[in-house]
């Protein structure tokens, strides 16, 4: 495993290069028609697995995040990358067993009564494996890769290699901020013992919710590179998206509340929101995967969010909006652009709940939200910025908008969020949403007792 940071860019690069990419995400073309030349797509991904499955670190990632984004990816390239969602090369059992043991310090017996020595899932830091402990508990135990760390750290060791990418694809953009949010934020991801905690922070906080599910974390068994926490069992993502339209409505507006209502209540956001990280229960239920990638805001940041809802949805207000957006950083001051365009410019990111009537999220808006982040033809593009609170937050518009697409999720977003939205609280609008709010009671209830 190459850690150096020459080896490694050079790597990268003949990964992207083998895929065609001439841009990142938005304008990954093929340089074959690898979905109308029969086996071509299956060698293709046979292929990318054998040569560059076993990379860790950013490029990973880059490449998790481009399966599933995009989809005017060609097929079979987005099928190529969906290995790195979890089926990535993983480590030998030697190898795994040697982790757990040194990182729990004993021997794997003391925990575990049976352990599945091949792992059913393997992403870009870890590989998963099913046990069963002493107390009989079945349990997903998440061993980091012994290299993951190196790797991580070599790319992103040099911080001014990081921001001239990111200066390249936002270059009017202050990116050192950018830059710093996405180092922390990764280097976060390869310590478990924090990621154990923000786990435990959602699992206590929905114990008990109708329709979300948080894995019960068990720290007798847990360390710094190794997390084990209950196995659910239930449908992928792929699978799932063969239900009935009304149960996959019912799963979206399950991921749509758990992402909003985590940032409005809880302050804290699930900052990876890839096809990876879900397992599909009946009745609309959603269990949520890996917490490592998070991030908690203040309540001045969440009212700075809430702020913008308010004069771009509630009571909208071009003047009032650009003011706002501005003392957050979000646009540079004195910017030579009316108010009416820089509110135009930004509208785009609320149209789910710009009006309170069904809407179905489709592959062409989540495709034109990410366009639209990556455009730098926009005459507003070279004043706008991304300062360090919003960088994950913009995952919402990318990663979160692109899973509810491929379900075709349909609701009245609007009245969804209004359900949420601090400054709203309205009644629920939905059968899930009826059960949430007995939830809510029955939590304030319990708090107060």
């Amino acid at each position: 495993m190459p850690t150096s940071r020459s080896k490694r860019a050079f790597d990268a690069a003949r990964l992207f290069v083998s895929l065609g990419t001439r841009h990142l995400f938005t304008k990954v073309k093929s340089e074959t028609d690898i979905d109308k030349q029969g086996d071509t797509k299956s060698q293709n991904s046979q292929h990318i697995r054998e040569k560059y499955g076993a990379m860790r670190g950013v490029t990973a990632k880059v490449a998790q995040m481009a399966s599933y984004l995009d989809t005017r990816i060609p097929q079979g390239t987005r099928d190529a990358l969906s290995q790195f969602q979890d089926n990535a090369v993983g480590i030998e059992w030697d190898q795994a067993k040697q982790v757990i043991e040194k990182d729990l310090g004993r021997k794997l017996k003391d925990f575990f009564k049976e352990f599945e020595e091949t792992p059913f899932a393997a992403a870009s830091i870890g590989q998963v494996h099913r046990a069963v402990t002493r107390t009989g508990d079945l349990v997903a135990v998440k061993v980091q890769y012994p290299e993951a760390r190196d790797a991580i750290v070599a790319d992103l060791k040099n911080s001014q290699s990081l921001a001239t990418v990111l200066k390249w694809v936002f270059p009017s953009m202050d990116v050192n901020d950018m830059s710093e949010e996405i180092r922390s934020r990764i280097l976060e991801e390869l310590d478990y013992v924090h990621e154990a905690k923000v786990q435990e922070l959602f699992y206590n906080y929905y114990e008990g919710h109708p329709t979300i599910v948080i894995p019960k974390v068990h720290r007798e068994s847990s360390g710094a590179t190794v997390l084990t926490t209950d196995y659910i069992e239930g449908l992928n993502f792929y699978s799932a998206l063969n239900e009935p339209q009304s149960q996959l409505d019912n799963f979206g507006e399950t991921i749509f509340r758990f992402v909003f209502r985590s940032l409005y209540r809880l302050k804290t956001f699930n900052g990876d929101p890839h096809p990876g990280n879900y397992i599909f229960l009946p009745n609309g239920k959603v269990a949520f995967l890996d917490f490592g990638f998070s991030r908690s805001f203040s309540q001045s940041e969440i009212s700075d969010f809430m702020e913008m809802i308010h004069y771009a949805v509630i009571d909208p207000s071009p003047k009032m909006f650009r003011e706002t957006i501005e003392r957050n950083g979000l646009l540079r001051s004195n910017a030579p652009i009316s108010d009416a365009e820089v509110y135009d410019y930004f509208l785009p990111y609320y149209k789910i709940v710009l009006e309170a009537i069904p809407m179905t999220i489709s592959e062409e808006y989540s495709n034109s939200l990410l366009s639209h982040s990556f455009d730098r033809k926009s005459s507003l593009s070279k004043y706008v910025n991304v300062p360090r609170s919003f960088v994950v937050v913009q995952r919402i518009n990318l990663g979160l908008y692109a899973i509810l697409a491929q379900m075709r999720a349909t609701s009245n977003w609007r009245k969804i969020a209004e359900e949420i939205w601090p400054f709203v609280l309205g009644e629920p609008s939905t059968a899930i949403g009826e059960e949430e709010q007995r939830w809510i009671k029955a939590r304030n209830r319990s708090d107060s007792s």
